[in-house]
């Protein structure tokens, strides 16, 4: 909730490989974007990974809640 894009990258990671977090592919897109967005390095290529295992339908989730989330200045609500 701080906007370090490290930790939003690392965030990303462990929910695309479920490592202390149910896997989910949406949020892991969202805080890869998110990271994305804010600089971290191998955030994008991550993102393309964890997107070529969605549907449309997910990925226009996984958007819609990076822009809710960043829009929120990281809203529990909307980033959780």
């Amino acid at each position: 909730d701080q906007g370090h894009e490290k930790a939003q990258q690392n965030l990303g990671l462990m929910y695309l490989r479920g490592h202390g977090v149910t896997q989910n592919n949406i949020k892991a897109y969202m805080w890869l974007n998110i990271a994305a967005a804010n600089g971290a390095e191998n955030a994008a290529k991550f993102r393309e990974q964890v997107e070529s295992k969605m549907s449309p339908e997910e990925l226009n989730k996984g958007q819609a809640m990076s822009k809710e989330c960043l829009s929120s200045n990281y809203g529990y609500t909307q980033c959780g």
